[in-house]
């Protein structure tokens, strides 16, 4: 007996919740349907309800007003299934704007657990005045909330409840709600939809800045790709790859490791600029910007280097570089420095001191004697470099001509290859007779150790076997060496 008892008592239970559940799914289609014709009938009849509505003092809508515009039925039951009668009370906060809401007065009181359940019941637009929080009006899922006090105890324009007795509306506790906001004759939800709803983009719009209370730190991991938060200073951060970033231009991307890490640049990427953390040579970043091919540094590149194509100028240049006066140069033009500071030009592939001041120290030279030249050669000369480097090489010679109908003179600086270094010559055009020839040149060489033979020769225009070319030097014939200051 005592089990069957139990049983009864437990089927007896269930079978409240099951009517207390019936009851509030009842009572959430009871105020959408109510909340719905009144919707229509504030479109229909905008301006005379604007006429009326103020920022305070709110305009009324019963039953008997929708039944009458045709916007109820007639049977429709003007009180929900907790015995609480509804009505739509209807301010205008702002100009043009007319914020609506169905109300419920008298009836039994829903407990908050029940009122949450028909708040979302009814959508988005649905809320309720709670029992643990009387002061402020909820919507569903606390999608939204007005203070309970700009609707609550105002005078109306008929100065009558929602059941038609003298008096203002009161918003108690255990009553559900359903809001209707308006702009301009539209209507206007207080929640903002998920989804495209056709032919209404205002769903898809929010009328009031949007604050983020999830606080995230950036570099912190994150699990669901596009969730939104700020820092706490305030910056829109987002989930990507994993982790929470901020936003900034689409032109800025996230830096890199190395170069090599940079991504392909193509022309869908133009413009876009990211920083290389690290560099091969010197110290990172270095800043990069795609140029629909490649990615070019705005600045000092990979390798060390800086490129303008127009002229650079600056107070002082600091060339911290050195390199060894003489050695071979990949790059003709560069500019460097040697140990003690002096600066050098790489000219010919050889780092030159820039200036090439030969002119006042002379290491070797060889002047022949006085002698004739007859024929093509005058007796040759010697001169024995003992240190490689690169030398500036001064020849010369003061020579008369007796007679020969074209006359050249050379003065070669012979290497110990065979090669000819360095060339002073002058001609003499036929029919010039008698005269001084003095040729002389200036060459600038790197001369490695050995000896160099230096040859004087002159020819006129038939052969140099011919008679009529008779020459002397007038014991200023020369080759010099000259090193630089």
């Amino acid at each position: 007996m005592a089990i069957i008892a139990a049983a009864t008592v437990g089927l007896v239970a269930m079978s409240d919740l099951y009517a207390e559940d019936a009851k509030a799914s009842i009572a959430a289609g009871q105020v959408r349907s109510f909340g719905n014709a009144a919707q229509s009938y504030i479109k229909d009849n905008y301006a005379a309800v604007q006429a009326v509505a103020t920022d305070t003092a709110p305009a009324i809508i019963d039953a008997a007003t929708l039944v009458a515009a045709g916007a109820l039925p007639s049977d429709f039951a003007t009180r929900n299934s907790f015995g609480q009668t509804m009505c739509v009370l209807v301010l205008e906060p702002t100009a043009g704007r007319l914020q609506a809401l169905v109300v419920s007065e008298g009836g039994r009181s829903i407990d908050d657990l029940s009122l949450g359940g028909i708040a979302s019941t009814i959508g988005g637009s649905g809320g309720a005045v709670y029992d643990a929080d009387p002061a402020v009006i909820r919507g569903a899922s606390g999608g939204w909330q007005v203070p309970a006090a700009a609707f609550d105890d105002r005078t109306n324009n008929i100065g009558r409840r929602c059941d038609g007795t003298v008096g203002n509306v009161r918003l108690a506790a255990g009553t559900p709600v359903m809001a209707l906001w308006f702009e301009n004759g539209a209507t206007s939800t207080a929640f903002l939809s998920r989804d495209a709803v056709p032919g209404r983009p205002e769903l898809n719009e929010m009328n009031t800045p949007l604050v983020l209370n999830s606080i995230q730190i950036v570099g912190d991991a994150c699990t669901r790709l596009g969730a939104v938060a700020r820092s706490a200073a305030g910056g829109v951060l987002s989930c990507q790859s994993g982790q929470w970033k901020a936003q900034g231009s689409s032109f800025w991307d996230d830096p890199v490791a190395t170069y090599a890490d940079l991504p392909s640049c193509a022309a869908g990427s133009m413009g876009q600029t990211r920083v290389a953390m690290s560099s091969t040579v010197g110290l990172g970043p270095r800043v990069y910007t795609c140029n629909g091919t490649s990615w070019a540094a705005l600045a000092v590149d990979d390798s060390g280097n800086l490129s303008a194509l127009g002229t650079v100028s600056a107070g002082k240049l600091l060339l911290s570089d050195s390199i060894v006066k003489g050695t071979f140069c990949p790059v003709v033009g560069q500019v460097s420095k040697v140990s003690n500071g002096e600066v050098y030009s790489c000219k010919n592939n050889v780092w030159t001191r820039a200036g090439n001041n030969f002119s006042s120290n002379t290491i070797a030279g060889y002047t022949p004697s006085n002698q004739s030249v007859s024929g093509c050669y005058a007796a040759p000369g010697y001169l024995t470099v003992t240190t490689p480097g690169y030398y500036g090489i001064n020849v010369e010679a003061n020579s008369y001509r007796y007679s020969g109908s074209f006359v050249s003179l050379h003065v070669t600086l012979i290497s110990p290859g065979g090669a000819g270094v360095c060339v002073a010559s002058e001609n003499m055009q036929a029919g010039g007779g008698a005269g001084y020839m003095s040729p002389t040149g200036f060459c600038l060489e790197h001369l490695d150790a050995g000896t160099y033979q230096i040859l004087v020769s002159g020819s006129d225009a038939s052969s140099c076997s011919t008679s009529s070319l008779y020459m002397m030097f007038g014991g200023a014939a020369r080759v010099r060496l000259l090193s630089e200051d």
